[in-house]
């Protein structure tokens, strides 16, 4: 939640974003500075909940030396949009403090906005409204344009005589009411909705599902069963792409004009190139799929993996840390880790490369044009030169030429009538 808030604090312009937590080595604050780095991201703690004018006056401590205005922003509102931001700085440029404000029908919780005529006299919170105040439909959103200046004096003046005994931000409402209080009352209330518990959560994940879709269908993209994919924010679609029913996106993954993932599929920060083809239940996590290429179905795209333009991945096959050469096949059963493998090689069905000898990884290398055998087992480091055949179910321990035929496997031999005389013995017995 807290990443929307930072990317559209951004997006509006911020120059400047601090964030109020309990403990600068929480999650919350590691995870902050690991996704946008210190440079954009500064932090203020409050290890006592002391209320949201507690918060607030820690926050502003962190702007020393800034002057003009600021935004404040609880870090639980991830619909809030970047433009609504900029609405609500234009609506307060000549008040002191400006408000984001929403109409609802069932206010019950929210602070109320109390007017004399259109002028804001104050937010009164739930618990201490009364109850002509409690029949007032104009509610808090908790989103403020505030003058600096102003919000340094007035915060070391807040008191905590209210039903909660903390300080709050919204009393700095009255205190402006003199010098000009402005407000941006937001239509879309889902922009202003905060998650409390898991049940908000994902009914607030679902409303930015559906945002997501619709701005991608604007664009150009097809989705063949819109309620049932899972996408991400972070995730860029091209033009004419097709998104098949149950497919996730996730992460930074982009996905190029042309092309069509099948349902079901799951993409994590992923790179899948122009008119590449993603068939059902494949699973791609860190990878890049070249133009034209093809993956699947039920094939599994490990971190590190990389495959250049018109090669294919077939029905049960997994690469890990594996680049795959332009038209290079491995269509079937197998898996192919820490490996390289060249243009035009094909890798029968069942190979697998030891990559791992239960110590350190080993690389393998399989030349351009080379063939691989079916239910063959590369042992790592090995190398396989361009053009060689392995024969299938070859045990392959050393180097291979460039195009020479190796052989790992024990020699066939063979009992005349030996299946004959065994049944003739189990008839007797």
């Amino acid at each position: 939640m807290i990443f929307h808030v930072v990317d559209q604090l951004r997006l509006a312009g911020a120059k400047r974003i601090v964030v109020v937590v309990d403990d600068l080595k929480s999650e919350v604050a590691s995870s902050l500075t690991e996704e946008f780095s210190s440079k954009v991201i500064g932090f203020a703690v409050q290890k006592e909940a002391l209320g949201t004018g507690d918060a607030a006056r820690r926050g502003v401590k962190e702007l020393k030396g800034e002057r003009g205005r600021v935004w404040i922003v609880p870090g639980d509102v991830p619909l809030i949009r970047a433009e609504t931001l900029k609405k609500l700085q234009r609506a307060s440029k000549r008040a002191v403090v400006g408000l984001m404000t929403t109409m609802l029908d069932s206010p019950e919780g929210y602070g109320r906005i109390v007017r004399r005529g259109s002028r804001v006299e104050a937010i009164v919170e739930h618990r201490d409204a009364t109850s002509e105040q409690k029949e007032i439909k104009e509610v808090n959103v908790g989103v403020y344009d505030v003058e600096l200046a102003f919000l340094r004096k007035t915060l070391s003046k807040l008191k905590r005589d209210n039903a909660q005994g903390e300080f709050y931000l919204t009393d700095i409402v009255a205190a402006g009411a003199d010098l000009g209080v402005g407000t941006h009352c937001v239509n879309d209330d889902a922009e202003c909705r905060g998650a409390n518990d898991r049940v908000q959560l994902a009914e607030l994940e679902g409303i930015l599902r559906e945002r997501l879709i619709a701005e991608h269908q604007r664009a150009g993209v097809t989705f063949e069963l819109p309620d049932s994919v899972v996408i991400e924010a972070s995730v860029r679609l091209g033009q004419d792409v097709v998104i098949g029913a149950g497919v996730q996106l996730r992460g930074s993954t982009s996905i190029e004009e042309g092309v069509t993932v099948d349902g079901p599929a799951v993409i994590k920060d992923s790179v899948i190139e122009s008119e590449a083809h993603i068939r059902s239940f494949s699973h791609l996590e860190n990878a890049v799929v070249g133009s034209g290429a093809e993956v699947g179905p039920y094939a599994r795209l490990r971190p590190g993996t990389v495959l250049e333009p018109s090669s294919k991945v077939g029905n049960f096959v997994e690469l890990k840390n594996t680049k795959l050469g332009q038209l290079a096949k491995v269509n079937h059963l197998a898996y192919v880790g820490d490996s390289e493998v060249g243009a035009s090689a094909n890798i029968g069905a069942g190979t697998i490369t030891c990559n791992y000898d239960g110590a350190n990884k080993h690389r393998t290398s399989i030349g351009v044009g080379a063939f691989v055998g079916s239910n063959s087992t590369l042992v790592a480091p090995v190398d396989i030169g361009n053009g060689a055949y392995v024969a299938a179910g070859s045990t392959i321990t050393k180097d291979v030429s460039s195009d020479a035929l190796a052989f790992g496997r024990s020699r066939q031999s063979e009992r005349k009538d030996y299946a004959k005389g065994l049944r003739e013995k189990s008839k007797k017995d």
